[in-house]
C-alpha cells in the first residue's frame, strides 16, 4: 500500500501547476471503501509536507 505522503504528492503531480487537491482525496486513493478511517493519517503526513516545505495549505 502507498502511504499518504507519497500518495498526496503523486496526486499533486499530476495536477497543473498551482492546483490543488482535498485532503480526501488523497484519503479514497488509500482506501476507497473506508476513506474516512484514512484521514487521519493523511492529515499527519500533509502537516509534515507543510513542515517540510514541500506543500503549502490555502
Amino acid at each position: 500500500m502507498i502511504d499518504p505522503r507519497t500518495a498526496t504528492l503523486d496526486l499533486l503531480g499530476r495536477r497543473a501547476a498551482g492546483a490543488t487537491i482535498c485532503p480526501s482525496e488523497v484519503a479514497r486513493a488509500l482506501s476507497p471503501a473506508g476513506w474516512r478511517s484514512a484521514m487521519p493519517a493523511v492529515h499527519i503526513a500533509i502537516d509534515g509536507l507543510v513542515r517540510d516545505g514541500s506543500v503549502r495549505l490555502s
